[in-house]
Formats: C-alpha cells, sequence, structure tokens
C-alpha cells in the first residue's frame, strides 16, 4: 500500500507507543474533495497520518466535519466571532473502504455516498478516521488508548469498534486532544508601537499580531484572516485572547460557554474589563449525531515573558461495542476528554484561558462493570491560570463537555460535565478569581438514538433459480433499529425499493426475490433508525448467466433447512468437522427439498450438494432450540 508520513505527527505516534501511559491506535487524513461515493485524501505534510493504523480495504471510517465556515459577525465589537449558520460542523458518519487509487492523490471508493453534506473550503475542515476494530468479536484491552492531539488538520479523535465483549482494563483518554489553545503571546513593551503607554483596554476585538493584544484559542470556525488571531473577541467556541494591560484570556467552550477572563492590571479600577470572551456554548446544536471538540483558551496579555497560553480543549471518544465490562479489582478506569488547564502565572502578566471539555459517544448494548473495577467517564472544562503576583487578569475557565449512552445509565460507572474553574486575578487569600466556565447541568444524556443503529454479521445473496434470488442477513448488534428496506439496482445507480422488513428482535432474515428482470442483480439494505436516520449496507450481486443456482437457508439454523434449486440434484450428505458422516432425513417439495436437523448439537457441520456439474460445500451452523 502506498503510504503517506509527516515527521511532526509520526514523532508524536512513536513517543506515544513507547510510553507506559498512551498509545495512539487510529489513522487520520484530511479530506480534500468528496464526490458521489469517492473522496480524496490530501498529500500534504501533516495533512494524513497512518503511523498507527492504515485506511485499508474493507475498513470502516468515520468521516467528520471538523470545522465549518460558520463564522456569524465580524464587526469588531462584543458580536464578533458570534455564530451564523451551524451548515455541517460537526457531523459524522460511519462508511466503509470498498477500493482505492494510490495516488497521490489518494482516493477512497466508499460503500455508499455520504448521507451527510461535507463542505470543504478555505474555513472549513473535513477528516477520515479510521474506525480502529479490534476483536472477532470479542476483544481484551493491553494497553491504554488515546487520541492523536489536532494539529489544525487532523487528529483529536479516538475510535474504537468491538464488535463482541470488549473487556476494559485500561484507560482511553481524549484530554487535550481537541482544539489548540492559543499560543504564548509574543508581547513586550518594546513593540507597543500603538499606544504612548499600557493602558485598560476593552476594544479591539480582533487584531493582528504581533502587537499588544493575545492571540485567541481554536474553534469550529478554520480561521484563515490574519487580522482575526488576536484581541478579546472569542471566535466561536474558542476563547478570545487578553487585551492590554495583562487581560487574562477567554476559556474555550463547548456544551457550555466559556469563562470570561481576568480584568487585568489596574482596569478593576476603571469602567473596563481588558479579559478576553468566552468560547461560545454550543449545546443547541449538540446531539449524538452531532458532536465537537472542546474549544481552545485564549492567552493572556503579558509584557513581562511570562507563560500565558491557552489550554487545549478536550478531543472526542467514540466507541461502539456489543457489550463493555470490566473484572476484576482495578482501582477506577478512566474514559476521559477533558480540557486542559491553563499554566499558573509566574509574575506580572495575564494567565491564558481553559480548554473545554470534549465530547464522548458510546455506542454500546450492553454494560457489565464490576463494582471493584468501576468506570469513571469525564468531559471536563480546564481551569484558566493563576496569577501569583499583585492584581493582573487570571484565565477564564473551559465550558462543559458531553456524554452520550444509547442505553440508560450503567452501573458501577460514574459521569461527570464539570466545567473549569477560572484562575486568581491576585495572589491574595482568597483570590478574586476570572469567570468559571458556564454551567448548564449534568450534560449526559441516556438512551440517546444511536448514529450507528445495526451491525451485521454478514450480508449476501444467492441465486436459487434461473431468475430468483435468495438474500440473506444476520444482525449482530442492534441498537435503536426501526426498519430495514432492501433495494435492487443493476447498474449501481438507479435503486428500486423491492422489501421492507420491521426490526422485530430477531437476528435472521430472508428474501425471495423472483422474476428479476436482468442477468446481473445488486443489493443493499437501507437501515433506518428511530429517528428517521438511515445508513446503507454493502452492496453485493447475483449473477445469473451461465450460473448453477443452489440456494441453502438459512444459515445459522434451529431445526431445519431448505435447498432450493434450478437443476437436479443428486445427492446430500452433511459431515461433522471430523469427516463423520451424519444420517439426515430429506423431505421433498415443490423445487426445494427440506433436511430436519433437530436430532442434531449445536456446532459447526459441513453441508455438501452434488449435481450432474459440480459438487457444492457450505459451512451449516446449528444453533439448537
Amino acid at each position: 500500500m502506498f503510504k503517506y508520513r509527516c515527521l511532526c505527527i509520526s514523532l508524536f505516534s512513536v513517543w506515544a507507543s513507547n510510553s507506559s501511559a498512551q498509545v495512539v491506535v487510529n489513522g487520520y487524513a484530511r479530506v480534500t474533495n468528496i464526490v458521489g461515493n469517492q473522496i480524496t485524501l490530501s498529500s500534504t505534510v501533516g495533512e494524513i497520518d497512518e503511523t498507527a493504523d492504515t485506511f485499508d480495504n474493507g475498513d470502516y471510517i468515520i468521516l467528520m466535519q471538523m470545522q465549518d465556515n460558520v463564522i456569524g459577525s465580524t464587526a469588531n465589537d462584543a458580536t464578533f466571532g458570534n455564530l451564523g449558520s451551524i451548515h455541517s460542523a460537526g457531523v459524522y458518519e460511519i462508511r466503509q473502504i470498498v477500493s482505492q487509487v494510490a495516488g497521490p492523490p489518494r482516493v477512497l471508493t466508499l460503500d455508499a455516498a455520504p448521507t451527510n453534506t461535507y463542505n470543504i473550503g478555505a474555513n472549513s475542515s473535513v477528516q477520515a478516521i479510521t474506525f480502529r476494530r479490534f476483536g472477532s468479536p470479542h476483544y481484551t484491552s493491553t494497553f491504554n488508548m488515546r487520541a492523536l492531539p489536532w494539529n489544525g488538520a487532523i487528529g483529536g479523535v479516538l475510535a474504537i469498534d468491538v464488535p463482541g465483549i470488549f473487556t476494559l482494563g485500561h484507560n482511553l483518554s481524549a484530554d487535550g486532544a481537541g482544539f489548540r489553545g492559543a499560543p504564548n503571546d509574543d508581547n513586550s513593551s518594546s513593540n507597543w508601537t500603538d499606544m504612548p503607554s499600557p493602558t485598560c483596554e476593552n476594544t479591539p476585538f480582533f487584531d493582528s499580531l504581533p502587537g499588544p493584544r493575545a492571540p485567541k484559542g481554536e474553534g469550529i470556525y478554520r480561521n484563515t484572516n490574519p487580522n482575526y488571531v488576536a484581541a478579546r473577541g472569542k471566535i466561536l467556541n474558542g476563547g478570545g485572547g487578553g487585551n492590554s494591560h495583562n487581560g487574562g484570556g477567554g476559556g474555550g467552550g463547548n456544551y457550555s460557554a466559556g469563562g470570561l477572563g481576568g480584568w487585568g492590571w489596574n482596569c478593576n479600577t476603571i469602567p473596563r474589563n481588558a479579559g478576553g470572551q468566552g468560547g461560545i456554548g454550543l449545546n443547541a446544536h449538540i446531539n449524538i449525531n452531532r458532536i465537537f471538540m472542546g474549544g481552545g483558551g485564549g492567552a493572556g496579555e503579558r509584557n513581562n515573558g511570562f507563560e500565558s497560553y491557552g489550554g487545549n480543549g478536550g478531543g472526542i471518544i467514540i466507541i461502539r461495542a456489543n457489550t463493555i465490562q470490566t473484572t476484576g479489582a482495578c482501582g477506577i478506569l478512566n474514559i476521559t476528554a477533558n480540557g486542559n488547564n491553563a499554566p499558573l502565572g509566574n509574575g506580572w502578566d495575564g494567565c491564558g484561558g481553559g480548554g473545554a471539555g470534549g465530547s464522548i459517544v458510546f455506542i454500546v448494548a450492553n454494560w457489565s462493570v464490576s463494582p471493584t473495577c468501576p468506570i469513571s467517564v469525564t468531559a471536563n472544562g480546564g481551569n484558566g491560570g493563576s496569577v501569583n503576583s499583585s492584581t493582573h487578569g487570571g484565565g477564564g475557565g473551559g465550558g462543559q463537555g458531553v456524554i452520550f449512552f444509547t442505553t440508560p445509565a450503567p452501573a458501577n460507572v460514574s459521569v461527570a460535565t464539570t466545567q473549569g474553574q477560572g484562575g486568581c486575578n491576585n495572589h491574595s487569600n482568597p483570590c478574586d478569581r476570572a469567570a468559571d466556565g458556564e454551567n448548564i447541568g449534568t450534560n449526559v444524556f441516556f438512551n440517546s438514538s444511536s448514529p450507528l443503529p445495526v451491525e451485521l454479521a454478514y450480508f449476501r445473496a444467492k441465486a436459487v433459480s434461473k431468475q430468483t434470488a435468495r438474500i440473506e442477513w444476520l444482525v449482530q448488534t442492534a441498537i435503536n433499529v426501526d426498519k430495514f428496506v432492501l433495494e435492487r439496482s443493476d447498474n449501481l445507480q438507479n435503486w428500486q425499493e423491492i422489501h421492507q422488513q420491521r426490526w422485530n428482535n430477531q437476528l435472521y432474515f430472508s428474501y425471495l426475490d423472483t422474476e428479476i428482470p436482468f442477468t446481473l442483480a445488486y443489493y443493499r439494505l437501507k437501515i433506518f433508525d428511530k429517528d428517521g436516520s438511515y445508513k446503507f449496507s454493502r452492496v453485493v450481486n447475483v449473477q445469473f448467466a451461465g450460473r448453477s443456482t443452489i440456494g441453502i437457508y438459512p444459515n445459522p439454523t434451529n431445526d431445519k433447512v431448505f435447498v432450493e434449486f434450478g437443476e437436479e440434484i443428486q445427492k446430500i450428505s452433511l459431515q461433522d468437522l471430523n469427516g463423520n458422516k451424519i444420517p439426515i432425513s430429506i423431505e421433498n417439495a415443490s423445487e426445494r427439498k427440506v433436511i430436519s436437523l433437530n436430532h442434531l448439537p449445536r456446532g459447526l457441520y459441513i453441508l455438501q450438494i452434488q449435481t450432474e456439474k459440480e459438487i457444492f460445500t457450505e459451512k451449516l451452523i446449528i444453533q439448537g432450540n
């Protein structure tokens, strides 16, 4: 496979893999174009990383709109950085890689065109993340996992898929992996060229660098305008930077807003505030199908060279499993997407704001968590930095993150989405604090409708007569499924609905498609969730011309199996895995035979069907009653 490599990202991955604490497990790539069911990956250094996992044919990926052109007001006042239309920011879905062209540019062909609309442009960012599968079907963790930190193009997401039982014995983290906090303010008194002496500024709300106003944190708008990078205005959920003199940085926002940065040196004696605005809260737009990384905190304004950068926001964790369980006595296991704290001040400067908590989604049907091995799940905001000298500007606290479960609250699992605490504006006791991140509730949601309603063990189609096909599917995991719609096509472009099947908690389904009007038929399932959203299965096909036509169903079975045929069957035999022949009872019916199996124990068997032309062999699973 053709590989892209990025030195700066690979260095982190090497560090992570050698660390006993955390290992990056996903692959990441920036998406530069989407046409139908084909997506193009960037070949630019720093915009693709496969050191941990590769984009291989047959793999599932998460397609996610990380940032979009969502800025509303760009006036140089308190409205700057407000949200306009949310567009596609935060939407995501799961697709499967069918084939690819190595390039560059590298093009992946997916199993179907994306359901969501994704926007690619100067102020937008779309990412593909490998949905890393562990287990066949069960998996027991062997190391701590974490998300690759967001670098402005890729990262920020930890995505794990376990078809069966996920036995958790290690920590999962996206702490500080979200939108980036502002870098250190590079200001000093020597470059205050636009003012005669330090003063308290409540304006402007945006500015360029270098200058006497500190940088803003990062959020869901991909800023490319150098005039917008500094000063106290927030930029969507990214916290604003402190203004002169020594204003604190604003906290980042996610589900709730970030806190306002501290006023600054001597600013409490006049009606001014030099502190950065907190990043906005996005709770009106957040649901299990639309999630965001935590916004980065703004930097504190500095003129004496001390650290003033903002904290990174928390990233995103998506876990899909049939069951999550813990065993034994382990203390506490942590699944976390917390925002980072801003650093403490070392002198006469403003401090940075805390990063907002991230987002965690559990698409899990069952939980079995031992009371001696409980799980703690948190998406907390980071704390603003505190001043350790006379009155300057402490950093605002980061806003709250969000957690979704597709089940009721599981036992022995604690949850928290607390807001970050504002930093101290001074060194007194008690301190005069900058604002905490906004607190608007617990922000943990149970019984949420899953964006990934079903996992199929198989979906297949077989010819059973000259123009008849049998389509079968076996459900492995199902959460909030409403119905299956079977569609047929002769050209992969135009699809016709031929059958609907409501979800009734059964696992095996089959449909007989008769009088098919073409020699090559394609089939797919359109799987609907209860909220009306849907996804497609992979596409299978049936070729009729020049093929023998034997159909065997259901498989797995409980007590009998049917054999449909388009030509004369000469012999049917059944063997166990050791090659021992097993007596069976066969009844003849119109165009099919019925084999009784209720006398056999559960297990795997080999069924052989001999015609004049060839011998068919199929593994048969007997589940028993």
